[in-house]
């Protein structure tokens, strides 16, 4: 009886322990950081400024050009 207590316990345990999801751990890019230690905000911003240079390129499309 005290056996399969234990050893129902150790299951549960590992049951509840391998089931934790892992978290993300939030890294900054190397690229990011500048030697005097100010951050380089096109890596923070960078998605934003990939979608307005496509917007920008879409917009300067030449519609009559041959």
């Amino acid at each position: 009886m005290m056996r399969s207590a234990c050893a129902l316990l150790i299951v549960i345990f590992l049951a509840a322990f391998l089931s934790c999801e892992k978290h993300e751990i939030n890294q900054v890019p190397i690229e990011q950081i500048e030697p005097d230690s100010t951050n380089n905000y096109r890596y923070i911003f960078k998605d934003l400024i990939q979608k307005d240079n496509a917007r920008l390129k879409k917009r300067n499309i030449d519609e009559f050009k041959d």
